[in-house]
């Protein structure tokens, strides 16, 4: 004889392991299995359950209270009401909600716009995120830096091929509106033209110290020799949950305590409420361009800016990497 355990929280998978236990044991539960060797318990919240009610959570955590917390949980709550990933991982974790993945909404568009006020243009150095479009889609330089009032400069350049301006006039937004406005920035013809992007954003460096570029990896050689010769300090950077996850978390942190300054850009508003998040079993996270129907390419290139900033903003709030004698000198004794 022997004893099988299975033990676990909800997960966002149907072709697994221990969602098929899972399914079973629903099963066994409601008397449509018979099985005398067999046994489950199962907490979980309801489908259509109000998950901020705490009565919901004395329900269906069984070690709320003993080695889980209540202010802790409160703290994950807090958080869950303003990120939708975060909600989808407090439902899943805490609730025991199969969470069966289509995405999850990013910020909501209250914290994003809380950082409406103007870029100020001023920083002393920026750093770019440049993210390419395939063809006919957008493509994307969004600029990064701290400003002379502090709060951190988010300042997007969004280009279109002409053809794609009069395609696309119908929803809920209007790329000839947009480009009318000066929100987009149009390439003659029917494709993406990279020479007529390269020489906007030759001249766009003039205007702001660039200090370092990053680029998307792949794609992307003729332009990021351009961008050699420009003197733009071009690097790659990966889309993955390592090199996303960090920047995309910092952006969060910088946007839910209202440090950025992004001017209500209408094109960036639209994408980022464009964007969905997903998740690994690691806590990482990353913008899923498969979920996310429509574009997200100056939210990517906005956290490939941060990814290259984020030595200069821990050094700046932390100290991180300074040396002792840039404060006081040698001690002699």
């Amino acid at each position: 004889d022997y004893l099988t355990i299975f033990v676990g929280t909800a997960g966002r998978r149907k072709d697994t392991t221990f969602y098929a236990e899972y399914e079973y044991a629903k099963q066994w539960k409601a008397g449509i299995i018979e099985n005398d060797s067999y046994h489950a318990f199962i907490y979980e919240a309801g489908e259509h359950e109000d998950w901020t009610d705490e009565k919901v959570w004395k329900r269906t955590m069984p070690a709320l209270g003993k080695f889980c917390k209540l202010s802790a949980v409160k703290e994950e709550f807090e958080l869950a009401k303003q990120l939708e990933h975060k909600r989808t991982d407090f439902c899943q974790y805490m609730l025991n909600q199969w969470q069966i993945y289509a995405g999850a909404k990013w910020l909501t568009d209250d914290t994003w716009m809380q950082n409406a006020r103007a870029p100020l243009g001023d920083a002393k150095e920026y750093f770019g995120g440049f993210d390419k479009a395939s063809v006919r889609d957008t493509t994307s330089l969004v600029l990064f830096g701290r400003n002379s009032q502090g709060f951190w400069d988010v300042i997007p350049f969004v280009w279109v091929c002409e053809a794609q301006v009069e395609a696309r006039k119908a929803g809920d937004f209007s790329y000839k509106k947009w480009a009318a406005d000066g929100f987009l920035r149009v390439t003659p013809g029917s494709a993406q033209d990279e020479e007529f992007i390269a020489a906007d954003i030759e001249r766009l460096s003039k205007r702001y110290p660039i200090k370092q570029l990053s680029i998307d990896r792949a794609g992307t050689s003729w332009i990021g020799g351009k961008f050699q010769s420009l003197g733009l300090d071009p690097v790659g950077f990966g889309q993955g949950f390592l090199s996303m996850s960090e920047p995309i978390k910092e952006i969060e942190r910088l946007a839910l305590t209202g440090q950025l300054a992004h001017g209500g850009n209408p094109v960036l508003r639209w994408m980022v409420n464009n964007v969905k998040a997903e998740g690994d079993n690691a806590g990482n996270i990353r913008f899923s361009k498969k979920h996310s129907q429509e574009k997200i390419d100056g939210v990517v290139a906005l956290a490939c800016a941060v990814g290259i900033a984020v030595p200069s903003i821990t050094k700046e709030q932390f100290g991180i990497g300074k040396s002792i004698y840039e404060e006081r000198g040698l001690l002699v004794f």
